[in-house]
């Protein structure tokens, strides 16, 4: 292609300084127009871009203003009254390229993106889940808790090989790899285990007798490599007080030891399943084809919900997912090493290494801060008793169906916080640090 000193081919060394780690330039817009209409390819998808959009497209924006904050990150768009000072955020749209694809090799500087699958458990959603897997538990991530076989759980569902039914297997000390699913047991209870069912479920689980989300953990487990899924309704004898307690007083381990962890974070209850009728929307086309394969333009997705994992439209910002709302879920998120989502608008992965989501292709950094509690080297003890009391802090937001769990539903953590800090726990707080630690106040959520 023919260089352009208007559009500068959209080459990154040719972007100017602007804030700190931030790149761009500005274009006039007639300048810009006429330049398409001369034959320019880079400037006809960036004029399609704002036109098509219609991104602070107005009689007093006199310049398209383009940002960039590295290489591969999306080229971000808008319209703005001088060269370098565009627009408000909330007018901010992103051009991207799909990853390997041929407008990427031609236009390597605009930057990839995804964009977001209708199914999130699709075999195209499945070899992405894979990659992240493959990726976290390879050398690259070092700080990640690496794939080992584990004692399993004392009970764990057997999905056996294709055509069988599943079954609940007692596994007597067996060693192997395992997953867990994190679910909202919600108004409607789920399949569970019984003292009257427990031959029942250990001689086999009909499919279709299963809930929608536990049939499409099973498929994810599957798909992804492995045999053993454990589900606490159906891994703990419902109406066993003394199966509970035992168990309960090892899910530390059970979450902690497990190779991932799949997260329900948007299914009401068992029967919703892992996918969801909302997805983020899809980028539009711009600019002239490249062996099929186009430039696309869209919303920038900037804002995530409540956890900080998944990305979320700007008008669900901070959307606090069903699960995100669980007390017993705080722990089994803090404790698994690694974390498949499957949230109200994309799938999105999480780890002591990073986050990362369908709709970018560039990881981001852990969200999980709590985890530092657990044992980060990095933290002082004062910075780690900090961090305990903002979880707890955390905590004390979420909701629980049965008060008498408040304790043993942070009880795993609380283990494993105190070998950290090297102190003798009592009830949420430490025994050390009384009374200070009693000098606590209830703060509104108005």
């Amino acid at each position: 292609m023919a260089d352009c000193a208007v559009c500068r081919k959209l080459q990154f060394d040719r972007f100017d300084e602007l804030d700190e780690g931030i790149r761009g330039f500005g274009i006039p817009r007639r300048t810009l127009a006429a330049s398409s209409q001369a034959g320019c390819e880079t400037c006809l998808i960036i004029h399609d871009a704002w036109t098509t959009t219609q991104v602070g497209l107005s009689s007093f924006k006199t310049y398209v203003c383009l940002r960039k904050t590295t290489m591969e990150a999306p080229l971000l768009i808008a319209g703005g009254n001088t060269v370098h000072r565009p627009f408000y955020e909330s007018q901010m749209m992103q051009i991207y390229t799909l990853q390997g694809g041929e407008a990427n090799k031609v236009w390597p500087s605009i930057g990839v993106a995804r964009d977001v699958l209708d199914n999130p458990i699709s075999t195209a959603a499945m070899k992405l889940a894979k990659e992240w897997l493959e990726e976290c538990i390879s050398p690259t991530h070092a700080g990640c808790q690496s794939s080992i076989d584990t004692r399993l759980p004392t009970r764990v569902i057997d999905l056996g090989v294709e055509g069988e039914h599943p079954r609940v297997l007692v596994t007597n000390g067996t060693r192997g790899k395992y997953v867990t699913l994190s679910h909202c047991w919600g108004k409607v209870s789920p399949l569970v285990t019984t003292k009257s069912t427990l031959e029942k479920r250990i001689a086999g689980i009909s499919v279709a007798e299963l809930p929608k989300t536990f049939q499409d953990a099973i498929l994810v487990t599957h798909v992804l490599g492995f045999r053993y899924l454990w589900i606490d309704s159906l891994c703990i004898v419902q109406d066993s007080k003394e199966d509970w307690e035992i168990e309960s007083s090892r899910m530390q381990d059970v979450y902690a030891c497990a190779i991932f962890n799949i997260s329900a974070d948007a299914a009401l209850d068992s029967t919703a399943g892992l996918g969801t009728r909302r997805r983020l929307p899809l980028g539009k086309a711009v600019g002239s084809p490249k062996n099929g394969d186009y430039v696309c333009v869209g919303p920038m997705f900037d804002w995530t919900d409540s956890s900080g994992v998944s990305h979320v439209p700007r008008d669900k910002r901070n959307l606090k997912h069903i699960l995100d709302t669980r007390g017993w879920v705080l722990q089994e998120r803090m404790l698994s090493p690694r974390i498949l989502h499957f949230s109200e608008y994309e799938m999105a992965w999480e780890c002591d290494t990073c986050c990362r989501c369908e709709c970018t292709v560039l990881p981001r950094k852990p969200a999980r801060s709590f985890r530092g509690v657990l044992g980060d080297s990095q933290l002082s003890k004062k910075e780690g008793l900090q961090a305990w009391f903002n979880l707890i802090g955390k905590y004390s937001t979420l909701d629980l169906t049965r008060e008498s769990d408040k304790l043993p539903a942070i009880a795993g953590l609380a283990s494993r916080a105190a070998n950290h800090l090297s102190k003798t726990y009592i009830a949420g707080l430490w025994k050390e640090d009384l009374p200070h630690c009693l000098l606590w106040t209830s703060v509104s959520n108005e």
